[in-house]
């Protein structure tokens, strides 16, 4: 099928590489080899320039009559399958363990001529065997060519263990299978269809192994019959599969008409490959790349990107959190905005410098340069770790601190390793230097928690701080030994109020903001104690009356406010409608009614709750109806009422930002 498209089946008649010609290295070092001597007469062979001298050193292996003995460790390379089969049944007879016979499972479409295995496999304990497949397991235990011994027979397993291996391997019946390729006309390209499978373990007899199965393998001692070579390179692969000259046996001579070499091949190795401008285009390579690496070494992009993440999220959930706590993200900001363009400014000096001749690594100047603007911002960034371990913030919503936790924990790791990675400058930048600092980076702990319950600052801005940090404390103590989260008890907001108005009685306290009914005679007691022990010791009384905007109320006024409220908390602690109906053991149209209070004071977003979809169709009757039983009716099952509700709060919230100006 593809034969009418390439010159030829190698990698350099490809189509890719005649339009795009590459870059050539060759590797010239040899491995599996170590005595110069015989290197020399395998590149002369593999060359196709035997001469009479290597001819000589060659045929001086020689043995006609050599034959194999059990534990010798040689293995008969051989030029056919017929003579391989031959010598691995004579030494498989030998042995006088009792013989296993595995037949294969053939499905479908499968030629007799490609089994990729033997159809019957007989095998005995103590058998050499060779892989015929990869291990698909992750772990790898074998591959295509490895050799083992057969140790023992299982149901549906065979033994292997293969030379040093620690364990013997658990090898199992693997699936071949038979592909039929076509080309779709319209597309140009190749389909392919399974027609057939065949099933067998995948081993085979390796006593002796023909010479094509060798490649990739090494072997220390082998006898090697290839005076009937038919492809071209045979006999130089059967050669230099052996380590040493000395651990070959050759059964037939060799000759130097027989050593066949593809001229294509030939060709293709005589090609002047321009090494000249492989090295020029390898230095122009290493100096980009170099100069790509320190332009992006110094860099803030990734570190203000952070910032802006961890600003969005208190500013989109500001009534969230603490109000210290956004005027200190912009400082934090202003600072990096500060440090990015004092870093424009050196960059501009190192795109000067990369004007040179030389590696940027390999630059006098420029490693000076490097070292000294390293040093300058470590220090600036030890200041600002430090300045993010001061974290005002606190909230009481859990969800939030999580949030907020983890974007702060990623931007201090982030100047961590920044500031680490400017160490390979000091005392002169190399490239493996930086590679070793990347790749030696540890994350440092970084345990600021900003959730109330975790907190430990005191309230500054409290007329009475020594008291807000008491009632803090006793509320993380209830916390804690009811196993609550703080909105159950009383959130911090309902802390500042309590430090600033000191209520004195029941009645007192339910006029404090996030204290019900409920609340009051399950945790009221208790914050009095602490307040009027505080007001008694200070000479203190109570500043209730100050309070604006509140209706007095007993101890048996109304919970709906607080109702809401606490559907509010739950739903900022990441629980859906569905959940904190169940939870409060409340429809699910009464909580959606809830929460539509907050989406109309701008508290929750409209797109958190209904989809987008549903948000366009509501809106487009909002404007003509002022009912949301019409507007259920004419959109039928398609929404709820709730959903009705939240989008025309939200449309209440952004009317009124439109009529403040906002």
């Amino acid at each position: 099928l593809l034969s009418q498209y390439y010159r030829s089946a190698y990698f350099f008649d490809s189509q890719v590489m005649q339009q795009f010609p590459p870059a050539y290295i060759e590797f010239q070092k040899i491995y599996r080899q170590s005595d110069s001597g015989f290197i020399h007469v395998l590149n002369e062979v593999r060359h196709n320039a035997l001469s009479e001298k290597g001819l000589e050193i060659l045929n001086s292996r020689y043995d006609p009559w050599f034959e194999l003995s059990g534990n010798d460790g040689y293995i008969f390379l051989t030029t056919h399958n017929y003579q391989s089969d031959k010598i691995n049944n004579t030494e498989l007879s030998k042995l006088k363990s009792k013989p296993q016979i595995f037949k294969a499972i053939v499905e479908g479409d499968f030629n007799e001529k490609s089994f990729p295995a033997e159809e019957l496999l007989e095998l005995k304990t103590g058998a050499q065997v060779m892989f015929i497949k990869n291990d698909r397991e992750k772990i790898k235990r074998y591959f295509n060519g490895k050799i083992g011994v057969i140790t023992r027979f299982d149901d549906d397993a065979i033994y292997v263990q293969c030379g040093d291996d620690e364990d013997e391997i658990e090898v199992n019946v693997e699936t071949w299978e038979n592909i039929r390729y076509t080309v779709d006309k319209q597309t140009q390209q190749l389909e392919e269809d399974v027609i057939g499978k065949f099933m067998q373990f995948p081993l085979r007899l390796a006593w002796a192994v023909t010479i094509h199965k060798s490649q990739g393998l090494t072997f220390e001692k082998a006898v090697i019959d290839a005076g009937r070579a038919f492809a071209p390179g045979q006999v130089y692969v059967a050669l230099s599969r052996c380590t040493t000259l000395d651990g070959i046996v050759l059964k037939s001579q060799i000759s130097a008409s027989g050593l066949q070499t593809d001229a294509s091949i030939v060709e293709f190795s005589k090609r002047d490959h321009q090494e000249e401008k492989l090295r020029n285009e390898l230095f122009r390579s290493k100096k980009t790349y170099q100069e790509s690496l320190l332009l992006a070494l110094f860099d803030l992009v990734t570190i203000k990107k952070q910032i802006g993440e961890l600003k969005t999220l208190v500013k989109d959930n500001v009534a969230a959190f603490n109000h210290e706590l956004l005027p200190w993200i912009n400082d934090v900001e202003s600072k990096v905005g500060e440090q990015q363009v004092v870093v424009d400014k050196f960059k501009l000096q190192l795109q000067k410098f990369f004007n040179s001749d030389e590696l940027p690594e390999q630059h006098e100047t420029t490693l000076q340069r490097l070292a000294a603007a390293a040093g300058y911002f470590i220090k600036q960034a030890d200041e600002l770790m430090e300045t993010l371990k001061q974290s005002p913030a606190i909230t009481d919503s859990k969800q939030h601190a999580k949030a907020y936790n983890d974007l702060l924990k990623d931007l201090f790791i982030l100047i961590a390793e920044k500031k680490y990675l400017l160490q390979s400058c000091l005392p002169k930048f190399t490239v493996g230097q930086y590679f070793q600092n990347k790749k030696s980076f540890v994350a440092p702990a970084f345990g600021m928690n900003a959730y109330a319950t975790a907190a430990t600052e005191n309230k500054k801005d409290s007329p009475h701080p020594i008291l807000h940090k008491q009632l803090r404390e006793l509320r993380n103590k209830i916390c804690e030994q009811k196993n609550l989260p703080v909105y159950m008890v009383v959130s911090t907001a309902t802390i500042d109020e309590m430090a600033e108005y000191l209520p004195q009685d029941m009645n007192e306290i339910v006029m404090i903001k996030g204290f019900g009914n409920a609340k009051a005679k399950q945790y009221g007691k208790p914050f009095l104690d602490v307040i009027k022990a505080y007001c008694e010791e200070h000479h203190l009384s109570s500043f209730i009356h100050t309070k604006k905007d509140v209706k007095k109320r007993s101890i048996k006024s109304s919970t709906k406010e607080d109702t809401k409220q606490i559907s509010y908390n739950l739903y900022k602690e990441g629980h859906s409608v569905a959940e904190i109906s169940k939870i409060r053991n409340f429809a699910v149209s009464t909580i959606e009614s809830h929460l539509a209070c907050y989406i109309e004071r701008g508290l929750i977003s409209v797109n958190e709750l209904v989809r987008s979809e549903k948000i366009i169709l509501i809106e487009s009757y909002i404007d003509g109806e002022i009912s949301i039983s019409s507007i259920k009716e004419k959109l039928g099952d398609a929404v709820s009422y709730g959903e009705i509700k939240m989008v025309m709060s939200a449309k209440k919230w952004q009317h009124s930002k439109d009529n403040n100006g906002e």
